[in-house]
């Protein structure tokens, strides 16, 4: 599956490459539904200086696409929370600094705090979780299926400047 967005150049271009963890199936499920809005938050990721880009949310495409950037600084393990998302598709990349990002599936969690359809979030608790480091050579992309822990220190707390795509599903 992922070679056939590897063929269309999806994230060519840019200086980050998909992240093991991405369900190709799925991605291929919703890419199809609305390929142009993938296609349009892919330019934007590797055709704008995120650098340059102030923290902040940025409406692409109002409704279905925006970008929001955060810097903050990563947090002990025990501050972070799971959490997962019904409406949007992330696509999550650290532009600076690194982190651990944590993923269980949705199915073998539990809610800890219930779904807020205004903010399309809910925290979680999961037992059982597989821990990555988020860099600027790399990409997450995560859909409804997926709980994610972000924020997670590398080693020691530290600066991180985030850009995550938000992708309304259909």
């Amino acid at each position: 599956m992922r070679k056939r967005f590897e063929e269309r150049g999806l994230w060519h271009g840019w200086r980050a490459t998909p992240h093991p963890t991405i369900n190709w199936q799925i991605f291929s499920e919703y890419y199809d539904r609305d390929p142009d809005i993938w296609d349009r938050a892919f330019a934007f990721l590797k055709n704008t200086d995120l650098m340059d880009l102030d923290a902040g949310m940025y409406d692409i495409e109002p409704g279905k696409l925006m970008v929001m950037v955060q810097e903050y600084t990563t947090r002990e393990i025990p501050e972070t929370q799971y959490e997962a998302h019904l409406k949007f598709a992330d696509i999550q990349y650290v532009a600076v600094g690194t982190e651990r990002i944590g993923i269980a599936n949705l199915k073998d969690t539990r809610v800890i705090k219930p779904y807020d359809s205004r903010k399309d979030i809910v925290f979680l608790h999961a037992v059982e979780e597989q821990v990555y480091r988020a860099s600027q050579d790399i990409f997450f992309v995560f859909f409804p299926n997926d709980a994610h822990r972000p924020c997670m220190k590398d080693k020691v707390c530290a600066r991180v400047k985030k850009v995550v795509a938000k992708i309304r599903l259909p």
